[in-house]
């Protein structure tokens, strides 16, 4: 249970709860426990916002893992950007309709980690190189990696454009609809029943 355990900070002023790293939840801490219920008896809301913590994050690795791949294929910096930028929105929409524990665990989780990361863009990196290609196109992955990981610029802007079309469909942007789809996950697991927006009845 205590995997993906985060501390949490209250801000009342913000009408939100905060992880240690960042993460925003845009419900007080009350909000969510009356409407997690006796679902945090088995599953601590800190459980619950942890695993949030990296579900949230499936857009921007299928982004950074993705680029150094299709830009080796192909060699085609335009074809890859794009390409990219499609998984990481495909992706963002995914990541709200579904959720699955030992996936987060077990895959999305060491994917997250910045050694992951750096050898699989270094790999890529020697691949490239060692194809007699332009400089620029061996450097390209690790400044799609900084603008979607260090300074999130595509991540962000990609979301902006997304936002409208998740309050549509599920009427919460991320991470507070991954955040309910964790919740519905656990509940199914605890043989809990909730209603139509995921409240644990």
């Amino acid at each position: 249970m205590k995997d993906f355990w985060e501390e949490l900070t209250e801000a009342p002023e913000e009408n939100a709860i905060f992880t240690k790293r960042g993460l925003k939840i845009s419900f007080e801490k009350k909000e969510l426990q009356n409407y997690f219920g006796r679902l945090l008896d088995k599953r601590p809301l800190e459980c619950l916002i942890g695993e949030t913590a990296y579900w949230v994050l499936i857009p921007s690795l299928a982004a950074i893992y993705s680029f150094p791949i299709v830009l080796f294929i192909t060699k085609s910096p335009l074809y890859t950007l794009m390409a990219s930028l499609g998984l990481m929105m495909s992706m963002s929409l995914f990541n709200q309709s579904s959720y699955n524990f030992f996936i987060n665990k077990y895959l999305v989780r060491p994917a997250a980690s910045l050694l992951a990361k750096l050898t699989i863009n270094v790999v890529f990196a020697v691949l490239l190189y060692r194809a007699d290609v332009s400089i620029w196109l061996v450097i390209l992955p690790f400044i799609w990696w900084i603008l979607n990981d260090f300074v999130p610029i595509i991540y962000v802007l990609s979301e902006f454009i997304l936002m409208r079309i998740k309050m549509w469909m599920w009427n919460l942007a991320d991470p507070d609809g991954v955040l309910r789809q964790v919740g519905i996950y656990w509940a199914k697991r605890y043989k809990m029943q909730t209603n139509k927006h995921g409240k644990v009845l």
